[in-house]
C-alpha cells in the first residue's frame, strides 16, 4: 500500500494534540460528533468531523479569514510546517513543501527503505477521553526539559552543534556582538544511538526589550530529531518576537520568517548596523504593529525583506507593508483585492494638493523590469489602481515587489526585499554554499570566551 494510505490512517485528533500542540478541547463548543480544539499557544482553533466516506477525521479552520485551511492530516500537517499557521498556504502547487510534507510522514510513520509498521490507526476513544480534565494533556519528558530556560544556558564551542552541523552556520555567526545573548541551548543525548543532540532557544521580548517567550528547537526522542516549538508566558496577551540585539544606529530592519533565516542571511551578506527580526513564520496585525513600534523607536526608516522566494513569502511582504503603510501617519489608505488571476492594488489619494505629482512619480517608478502584460496602472480622479496578474508566480511575485517598492515611500518607509536565488529559504542558500563555507570554517575561530 502507498505512502498516502499510511498518511490517511493517521488519527488526526492526536496528531494535532501531540504534533500541532492543540492540546485543549474547547468543551463550551464542542459537540460528541464535532469537537473543537485549540492551540492555547496560538490561540489557533479548528473544528473536527469523521468523515465516513473517506474514512478519516477531516478539519476545517475557525478563523474565516484563512478559508484554504481544511482537510485531511496532510493538509493539516504543511499548514503549519516549521510551527507556523501559513495564511496563504499553497500544498499542491508549492511542490517543494508537498514533498516535504511527504519527507515528514516517512519518519513520523518509521517508513525505512520502503518498509513500514503499517497504518497506525484511529483510535476508537471518544474525543473527550483523549484529553485530560481541564482540556490539558501532561507534557512529555522532552517537551517538559526544554519547557523552563532555567535548562538552558548560553551557547559556548560545545552546545552548539546543531546549529553549526545542521544548519550551517558558523560559530563566528553565532557569537556575533549582533546575536550575543539573544540564543541559548542545552545538550541532550539520544535515547537510540547517544548521538548527542541541542535543544536551542530563541529569546522572544516585545518592542521595548521585555522577554516573555522562548522558540525552541528541541530535540524529539519518538523521531530522532529537531522539531520546533513555542512557549511563551500566558500570563500576558503581550507579543513577543525574536530580533536581534539593536546597534547603536541601526540602518534597517530585516524581517525574516524565522530565527534561522536571519541568522543565514546575516552569514551570507553581513552588513553594518542591521537589526533582523523573526516573524515566526507568518503575518498578522500585530506584528506589524511590533515592526512599526520598533523601527520609530530606533529612529529607521528602512525595511527589507528575507521571507521566502515563494508565493507564500510575497504575500507575507505584501500584508507586512500594507499594514504599515495604513498604520502610519501618511494621509492616504493601502487597499488590496484578490481575485481569480488578479491582485488589484487600490491607493486612495483623495483630495491631496499633489495628488497629480504623486500619480506621475508612481507610474515612472513602476515602468520598467516588469513585463506590460503582468502589471497595469491606471489613474482615477481620487485613486490608483495597480493590477498584477497573478497566473505566472515568477512574474506575480516581481510585480508585488516593484508596486511595495513604489508605494511605500509614501508611507515614510522604504520597502526593499533581498531574496535567495538558489534555495526557497535563506538556510536552504546557505546550504547550497556549503562546501565554501567548510573552507572558511577551517580558519573560524571558536565561540564562546
Amino acid at each position: 500500500m502507498d505512502l498516502k494510505y499510511h498518511i490517511e490512517g493517521i488519527d488526526l485528533r492526536t496528531f494535532a494534540r501531540d504534533w500541532g500542540g492543540y492540546t485543549q478541547l474547547d468543551r463550551s463548543r464542542s459537540t460528541a460528533s464535532r469537537p473543537v480544539l485549540v492551540n492555547p499557544i496560538t490561540k489557533d482553533s479548528i473544528r473536527l468531523k469523521w468523515s465516513e466516506k473517506k474514512n478519516r477525521w477531516e478539519y476545517w479552520n475557525n478563523n474565516p479569514s484563512i478559508p484554504d485551511d481544511h482537510g485531511s492530516v496532510f493538509n493539516f500537517y504543511v499548514h503549519r510546517k516549521d510551527g507556523n499557521l501559513r495564511p496563504f498556504p499553497f500544498p499542491y502547487q508549492d511542490k517543494a513543501l508537498y514533498a516535504a510534507g511527504f519527507e515528514f510522514f516517512k519518519d513520523y510513520l518509521g517508513i525505512s527503505n520502503g518498509i513500514t509498521k503499517g497504518p497506525i490507526g484511529h483510535s476508537t476513544k471518544k474525543t473527550s477521553e483523549l484529553f485530560q480534565e481541564g482540556t490539558t494533556r501532561k507534557r512529555s519528558a522532552s517537551e517538559s526539559r526544554v519547557r523552563y530556560s532555567r535548562t538552558l544556558v548560553p551557547l559556548t564551542e560545545k552546545n552548539i552543534d546543531y546549529l553549526k552541523n545542521e544548519r550551517n552556520l558558523l560559530p563566528s555567526t553565532l557569537n556575533n556582538d549582533l546575536f550575543r545573548d539573544t540564543i541559548l541551548s542545552s545538550r541532550v543525548k539520544s535515547s537510540k544511538n547517544d548521538h548527542v543532540f541541542t535543544n536551542v532557544a530563541f529569546l522572544r521580548k516585545d518592542p521595548r526589550g521585555h522577554k516573555g517567550g522562548i522558540t525552541v528547537h528541541y530535540y524529539r526522542k519518538d523521531l530522532d530529531k529537531n522539531q520546533k516549538l513555542f512557549l511563551d508566558d500566558k500570563r500576558t496577551d503581550e507579543l513577543y518576537l525574536w530580533y536581534s540585539n539593536i546597534p547603536e544606529n541601526p540602518h534597517a530592519i530585516i524581517y525574516g520568517e524565522s530565527e534561522i533565516d536571519c541568522l543565514s542571511h546575516y552569514q551570507l551578506h553581513p552588513s553594518e548596523d542591521p537589526l533582523y527580526l523573526s516573524l515566526n513564520g507568518g503575518y498578522s496585525p500585530e506584528k506589524t504593529k511590533f515592526i512599526h513600534e520598533l523601527a520609530r523607536s530606533n529612529g529607521i526608516d528602512t525595511i527589507k525583506s528575507i521571507t521566502d522566494n515563494d508565493r507564500a513569502g510575497h504575500y507575507i511582504d505584501l500584508e507586512t507593508a500594507k499594514g504599515l503603510f495604513n498604520g502610519s501617519e501618511a494621509p492616504f489608505v493601502l487597499e488590496t483585492r484578490k481575485e481569480t488571476h488578479k491582485l488589484t492594488f487600490k491607493l486612495i489619494i483623495g483630495g491631496h494638493p499633489d495628488k497629480d505629482r504623486i500619480q506621475e512619480r508612481l507610474s515612472n517608478r513602476l515602468v520598467g523590469g516588469v513585463p506590460s502584460d503582468t502589471i497595469q496602472l491606471a489613474n482615477a480622479k481620487d485613486a490608483s489602481f495597480i493590477a498584477i496578474r497573478t497566473d505566472m508566480e515568477e512574474k506575480e511575485k516581481m510585480a508585488i515587489q516593484r508596486t511595495l517598492e513604489s508605494i511605500m515611500p509614501l508611507s515614510g518607509y522604504n520597502f526593499t526585499f533581498h531574496k535567495p536565488t538558489f534555495g526557497k529559504d535563506w538556510n536552504e542558500e546557505l546550504k547550497r554554499g556549503r562546501r565554501n563555507l567548510k573552507k572558511k570554517e577551517g580558519h573560524d575561530t571558536d565561540i564562546g570566551p
